[in-house]
């Protein structure tokens, strides 16, 4: 009917517009920092599980020890041992703290091994948790980014807040 009402109808569509796109990408920056920071708690979690991949190879060490005690002479830095273990009767090299007798070298690497173990389950389901995470996040993302209008914008930033991720202001 009038050039007014048609600019209040511009301004008034625009102004909506430029809110949802706001919020919108306040939450993309929100969830985008999280995903960031699950991403670098994933790297830490799977370094620390190459740090102990070697855990097996301790509890050998110090099975091997102790069922050779008798036979393995004091201050010396290794010594090949037979692995009974292996199918083919290797030889195996366990290295040695000299100022240490074979039966404190034994429970060292039992010591070492139990420690890597637990650090290992730890580890394992600290890593299953962020990965879960992880596609929490993805998949809210998606939904994000999928939005139009405000409402759907206001759910997901709702859940967010139901979740721990945002904070009412």
């Amino acid at each position: 009917p009038s050039i007014s009402a048609v600019l209040d109808i511009f301004y008034s569509t625009k102004d909506r517009y430029e809110r949802q796109k706001q919020r919108k990408s306040d939450l993309v920056k929100l969830i985008g920092n999280n995903i960031e920071r699950c991403n670098r708690k994933l790297a830490i979690w799977q370094e620390a599980i190459r740090n102990v991949s070697d855990r097996e190879s301790l509890r050998l060490y110090g099975e091997l020890i102790t069922a050779n005690i008798y036979s393995i002479p004091k201050n010396v830095r290794s010594i090949s041992l037979l692995n009974y273990y292996s199918e083919n009767e290797d030889y195996v090299v366990v290295p040695l703290e000299e100022d240490l007798t074979p039966q404190e070298n034994a429970q060292k690497y039992f010591k070492k091994y139990a420690k890597a173990k637990s650090t290992y389950e730890y580890t394992n389901k600290q890593l299953k948790e962020t990965i879960s995470e992880l596609e929490y996040l993805e998949s809210v993302m998606l939904v994000l980014e999928n939005s139009t209008t405000l409402q759907e914008i206001n759910e997901v930033r709702q859940e967010l807040m139901e979740q721990g991720y945002y904070k009412a202001k």
